[in-house]
């Protein structure tokens, strides 16, 4: 179940235009790695520092998003 909810979170972001890239960022480090950080990066075209910005927000915002599932349970 908390795999499906993850998935949910993820795809939230995917389907937000202004919250495409973080998506990326999350999709290219977890869900199908591509493999180092740098090479993510790389791939989607961002200085590493953007990158890792992006995947923090992502983060940031999938945590909010599980914590109000949780707390509206």
């Amino acid at each position: 179940q908390l795999q499906q909810m993850l998935l949910e979170a993820a795809r939230r972001l995917q389907a937000s235009p202004k919250d495409a890239r973080k998506y990326q960022a999350l999709h290219f480090t977890y869900i199908e790695p591509l493999g180092s950080q740098e090479r993510i990066a790389k791939r989607l075209d961002l200085p590493l520092s953007t990158y890792r910005r992006y995947l923090q927000s992502a983060l940031d915002q999938i945590t909010a998003w599980l914590w109000e599932q949780e707390l509206s349970a």
